[in-house]
């Protein structure tokens, strides 16, 4: 197997799970966003924490390690590799 050959069946393996990566955790994000509304529309204080910590896994792109920051870099590397493939 040529090396060109070799590339391009890595970065098909690369897009496939990077692609499944973007899918779930877009759609992780969403069922938080279900809990946090579930939750939130409690009032209940001792989940204020929870709250918290959903809140910002949904709306923290910068914050590295964030669901938000994971869609993202998943994202980036999606498109630089259907860019490098012409695709």
């Amino acid at each position: 197997m040529t090396e060109t050959m070799q590339r391009a069946l890595t970065d098909d393996a690369l897009a496939s799970v990077t692609l499944h990566v973007v899918g779930q955790s877009r759609a992780f994000m969403h069922q938080v966003d279900g809990w946090l509304h579930e939750i939130g529309s409690l009032n209940d204080d001792r989940a204020a924490a929870v709250v918290g910590s959903m809140q910002q896994a949904l709306t923290e792109p910068e914050l590295q390690g964030t669901l938000c920051d994971l869609e993202r870099r998943a994202t980036e590397l999606l498109q630089r590799l259907r860019a490098e493939s012409g695709g």
